[in-house]
């Protein structure tokens, strides 16, 4: 018995198509979350650091770990490990999966598409560390330092995770009832 495999057969469904190419832009897009320190300092962390330093009313400064904002009550360190480049990432591969599930693919939308999630990123990244200066004060003065660390993760989590999940439901709406 001789199996026929026609073209047609191989084919993948558009949800398979997307999730493979989320899958995809992760794998590629990761070393970006750890190599290429100067471009992240450049890219992720000076703008973030310079609105949030705007938001709460202190000067930023650049220091060797990356850039300080010189608040009288807390100074805050924005460092490469708060730059933001891992959520940068995500959301692309989820816009881009998204964008791959209901559309036909182009290379001006994937460029677009790009340069929304960066735009999200730098929006939330500020959110996040205004909110985590905020949350630190505030655990300062009612918790024992033991659980500082805790609040200053927890709040990088609540906002990144919010943001993500808000994007998404926006994005699949608006994508799926056009």
């Amino acid at each position: 018995m001789k199996i026929k495999i026609q073209r047609s057969d191989l084919r993948l469904s558009r949800q398979h198509r997307s999730t493979l190419l989320t899958a995809a832009v992760i794998v590629v897009l990761s070393p970006l979350t750890f190599t290429a320190a100067t471009f992240r300092q450049a890219v992720f962390c000076l703008p973030a650091a310079r609105f949030s330093a705007f938001f709460l009313g202190a000067p930023c400064v650049r220091v060797d770990d990356g850039y300080l904002i010189e608040n009288a009550v807390l100074p805050v360190l924005v460092s490469l490990a708060c730059s933001g480049t891992g959520f940068f990432v995500l959301l692309t591969a989820m816009l881009l999966g998204l964008i791959c599930r209901y559309r036909k693919p182009s290379l001006p939308l994937a460029f677009g598409v790009i340069v929304a999630a960066y735009g999200i990123s730098l929006v939330t990244n500020v959110c996040r560390i205004t909110l985590g200066y905020f949350a630190s004060v505030g655990a300062r003065c009612l918790l024992p330092e033991c659980l500082w660390a805790g609040i200053h993760l927890s709040v990088g989590v609540l906002v990144f995770l919010s943001a993500l999940v808000g994007v998404y439901i926006c994005t699949e709406r608006r994508l799926n009832y056009e």
